[in-house]
């Protein structure tokens, strides 16, 4: 069964972050940069989505009925505390 965060639920949240920018050429230059969330995990309602493969098994539920018995118990949505990137940066002039 393919789930999801019910509607309404939003993984949005506030963070705080630091960047590096290097020019290496005129029209090149490479930034790298950290950000990390400043709220942790939380548990959200769940929503039954649809089956993810029910060719796979000689007993196939119906969506709905999967949806009724996981009414109620929630998704835990794991905060990945930080990020990092690095990229490439073209100057247009």
């Amino acid at each position: 069964m393919r789930v999801r965060p019910s509607k309404g639920e939003h993984a949005f949240g506030p963070y705080v972050g630091a960047d590096v920018h290097a020019e290496i050429t005129e029209w090149v230059g490479i930034m790298a940069g950290i950000r990390v969330r400043l709220m942790s995990g939380r548990a959200v309602p769940i929503q039954a989505v649809d089956l993810v493969d029910p060719d796979e098994s000689p007993w196939v539920p119906d969506v709905p009925d999967v949806a009724e018995a996981l009414d109620g118990l929630p998704l835990e949505l794991p905060g990945t505390r930080w990020h990092t990137f690095v990229g490439v940066k073209l100057f247009l002039r």
